[in-house]
């Protein structure tokens, strides 16, 4: 029965599996790989464990803010008097403080990074900001771990289409409607 086992195990590592399974292992090093540039503050060393750790608290925190989101949309529904006017929302805005523009050089392509102080309805309104005017590819938001109050958030975008877009026209844009939103103190 040991020799049985023994050749066995010798002619799996020739048998079609294996190359199946060196292609399965490419594929999940990929994917792991995926998730290590997705997940905000991970280290580029990170091991496998390590990534899908970050990975698992990061989508609960995600969850836990949209969770949150939809709460404060609900109340925001119930105390206010006339949606569209930004004097009647409830609790304090977020106040944008800084914003980078970055020109990718691909056709109307720019990384907008916005640096905010949480606030009511904090991620929604300046998501809103930035799909006033240009079709988000990517969105992440991060917080400050330095300052809890801080968040960033960083979007791969495109203007939209029929847009020629400078960065400086961006900018312009983007601080008109964050001003509209009430996020400019």
């Amino acid at each position: 029965m040991n020799s049985s086992q023994g050749s066995h195990s010798s002619s799996s590592s020739s048998s079609p599996h294996s190359s199946s399974e060196e292609r399965d292992d490419d594929s999940i090093a990929q994917k792991l790989q995926t998730l290590k540039a997705m997940i905000p503050n991970l280290s580029s060393t990170a091991d496998k464990r390590s990534i899908l750790e970050a990975t698992h608290e990061y989508i609960q925190r995600i969850h836990e803010e949209t969770e949150s989101i939809e709460r404060d949309l609900l109340q925001r529904r119930s105390t206010t008097t006339n949606p569209s006017s930004s004097s009647s929302l409830v609790g304090e805005r977020p106040k944008i403080l800084s914003m980078e523009i970055d020109d990718l050089m691909m056709e109307g392509r720019f990384v907008v990074k916005i640096s905010w102080r949480r606030g009511f309805l904090e991620n929604a309104n300046v998501q809103r900001v930035v799909e006033e005017c240009l079709s988000i590819t990517t969105t992440s938001v991060s917080q400050d771990y330095d300052n809890p109050d801080q968040m960033l958030t960083t979007a791969f975008v495109k203007a939209k289409e029929g847009t020629r877009m400078t960065e400086e026209q961006l900018r312009d844009d983007l601080m008109d409607i964050a001003a509209r939103f009430g996020l400019i103190p």
